[in-house]
């Protein structure tokens, strides 16, 4: 492999239910801890408020889901790193 090699935009689509999220954001993780994938990016921090849209780690009231927690774990066992795009909380 030469240079790095990140995942991007994981959470861009909106899950209905958390435990759908977990499981997602816990496979993408895994397979990128497996393929020495060296980044991996969760482009929703935070449920965009005022919709019901469920894309973040993190309800509106900044309550962490189960996803956040896997997040979390792989940030802190892996060398991959985990950036965390906080754009979309805006906009």
């Amino acid at each position: 492999m030469h240079g790095e090699q990140w995942v991007g935009e994981t959470n861009i689509f909106n899950t209905q239910t958390d435990e759908y999220q977990r499981q997602y954001l816990e496979n993408a993780t895994n397979l990128s801890k497996a393929n020495n994938f060296t980044g991996f990016v969760v482009f929703y921090f935070r449920d965009i408020p005022g919709q019901t849209d469920t894309r973040g780690i993190l309800r509106n009231n900044f309550t962490k889901k189960p996803a956040y927690w896997i997040i979390s774990r792989q940030a802190n066992s892996t060398n991959i790193t985990i950036n965390i795009d906080l754009t979309p909380l805006y906009q």
